[in-house]
């Protein structure tokens, strides 16, 4: 009875202490109130962005298989003079890039070899050649193995290639297989045609496997690239000032040369004639040869293209030919110029046209003369001799 009492009493006890601490640990203080009553709500400081993760694989870069590249051959082929065995020297066309990256440079080099050789021969039998493509040079040194997708079709007889082909020949590769192409019936009766690859004509590859290259090494190169084509282009820009400042300074040095011809010229006129030249311009479409006469005189017939000069005395001359007559009031000392215009399609006619000397110099060219032999000159006149012409060309010489 008394343990009972006892114990009921210490429980009791502690229960009261226990009730007392829990309720003064768990009292919140009222919060003390500012001198700025208006009370801005806090905010969440922003997280930070993650760092960034490098993108897999980006050390790396993958040349995909299949990727087409351009090929130019270096030198002509023929079924009929190429032999198995034989080197063949390709450059790339264009550049060949994987996103910006140029992994195959323009003019790179790809090799091959002639696994198939064949000439044309009777009975319709065709020429055959069959290319195995091997490899091409990466900008990083590295080789990408390639095999031949498409061949070429040229000129007169069709040449085309078929679809790629393994074992050609005996070389056990992939390559390219080119034969001309003729409907059935012709075969019967025409014999066959050797096959022509000519220097410069492309053909289309493609890469055989994917290549790995490292990311670093392409940049490298790309930039390596990059600074020897800016160098290229600088060196090409300089070399093309240095030819425009060239051709100016001959350009200045022949206007300078012309004038002192052209100077020269004018002093060296003998007053006492004055210089008549003929002349029709190279048409195809014109009449052939058309007679010409000078004070009822012939003097012969003037072909297209060529022209006849002469030393007249001064006064009046009529020229004439067909039913054309150019009469003439000469002055000794002058210089003129008569076209002879062909005009019709099916009749001709020919009529004579009075032309500035700048323009007639230029048109007449004075390079062909019409057979002295031919020619049947009146007493007033005689031909201009090789000195006359070389006067004439400097006296209406372009300074510009």
């Amino acid at each position: 009875m008394f343990r009972s009492t006892t114990l009921a009493a210490l429980l009791l006890l502690f229960s009261v202490c226990a009730a007392r601490g829990f309720g003064q640990a768990g009292q919140i203080e009222p919060a003390k109130a500012t001198s700025n009553q208006n009370i801005v709500p806090q905010t969440m400081p922003p997280k930070a962005a993650p760092p960034a993760v490098p993108l897999k694989n980006s050390e790396t870069v993958v040349l995909p298989e299949n990727t087409p590249v351009t090929l130019r051959v270096m030198q002509s082929l023929s079924s009929m003079s190429s032999k198995v065995g034989d080197k063949v020297d390709f450059e790339a066309r264009e550049d060949v890039k994987i996103g910006d990256q140029i992994v195959i440079q323009r003019g790179a080099i790809a090799s091959g070899t002639i696994t198939l050789a064949e000439a044309r021969g009777r009975g319709g039998k065709r020429g055959k050649l069959g290319i195995a493509l091997q490899q091409v040079v990466l900008v990083t040194g590295q080789k990408a193995t390639l095999t031949g997708i498409q061949g070429k079709k040229g000129a007169g007889s069709e040449q085309t290639a078929g679809k790629t082909l393994a074992n050609i020949g005996e070389a056990g590769e992939a390559g390219i297989l080119l034969a001309p192409i003729y409907f059935p019936l012709v075969m019967i009766f025409r014999r066959g045609e050797d096959v022509h690859l000519d220097k410069g004509e492309t053909l289309t590859a493609v890469t055989k496997e994917a290549l790995t290259l490292d990311g670093a090494a392409l940049a490298a190169a790309n930039q390596s690239l990059q600074n020897e084509r800016q160098a290229e282009a600088e060196k090409l820009r300089l070399q093309q000032m240095a030819a425009d400042e060239a051709r100016k300074k001959q350009e200045a040095a022949d206007r300078e040369a012309a004038m002192a011809r052209k100077q020269a010229a004018a002093a060296r006129i003998d007053a006492s004639y004055a210089m008549l030249v003929i002349y029709r311009e190279l048409k195809w479409i014109d009449a052939d040869a058309q007679s010409l006469y000078i004070d009822q005189q012939e003097i012969g017939a003037l072909k297209r293209g060529c022209f006849v000069g002469l030393n007249l005395a001064p006064g009046h001359h009529n020229l004439v030919t067909g039913e054309n007559i150019q009469p003439l009031d000469l002055l000794g000392g002058h210089q003129y110029w008569i076209e002879m215009k062909i005009e019709g399609e099916y009749t001709f006619r020919a009529s004579l046209v009075a032309v500035d000397g700048q323009t007639a110099i230029h048109e007449a060219a004075l390079r062909s003369p019409m057979n002295p032999h031919k020619i049947k000159l009146p007493r007033s006149a005689h031909l201009l001799s090789a000195g006359d012409i070389q006067l004439l060309q400097d006296l209406y010489a372009d300074v510009k």
